[in-house]
């Protein structure tokens, strides 16, 4: 990330955490907003360096939000994140 995405993204997590989310709730929708495409969870984890238990609770806390949604992988538990919704 160049220092200005990593600054939105830390912004990100500061105002979700107003929210009463976590800050890694934060980042982590801002690097979606930021990336444009859907994410694994390997690649969130490794962009952010987020454990595993922290990019699945983010996840889990921003589907009930509405502010993303989840793409399944056919024949697989795997799935996207992608920020947003498509009309």
């Amino acid at each position: 990330m160049t220092p200005d995405q990593e600054h939105f993204v830390n912004a990100m997590g500061d105002t979700l955490a107003g929210w009463q989310l976590s800050r890694a709730t934060g980042r982590l929708y801002g690097y979606l907003l930021l990336r444009g495409e859907a994410s694994s969870s390997e690649q969130l984890r490794a962009a952010l360096s987020l454990s595993s238990s922290a990019v699945s609770m983010a996840i889990r806390e921003l589907v009930a939000w509405g502010l993303v949604r989840t793409i399944p992988h056919p024949g697989s538990r795997r799935f996207l994140i992608e920020a947003g919704r498509r009309i």
